[in-house]
């Protein structure tokens, strides 16, 4: 699932995905950045996602949208 966050022109994007039985990754790409970041169990992975969606909104991110690929 991919969610996309706007400020101003930006656009900031992440994709949650489940690479392996017990394997997920989240992949951010912004302005200057890309990163991916790994985790060991879903629930692990939707903390990150919570966490990096209240930090995006404090930074004046204007988001989630989100969508099934």
């Amino acid at each position: 699932m991919y969610y996309w966050f706007k400020r101003g022109q930006a656009v900031a994007r992440y994709e949650v995905r489940k690479v392996s039985p017990t394997q997920y990754e989240l992949t951010f790409i912004g302005p200057g950045v890309e990163r991916i970041e790994r985790f060991d169990s879903a629930n692990a992975l939707h903390d990150r996602q919570l966490a990096l969606d209240r930090e995006l909104v404090a930074d004046g991110w204007l988001g989630p949208q989100g969508w099934n690929e």
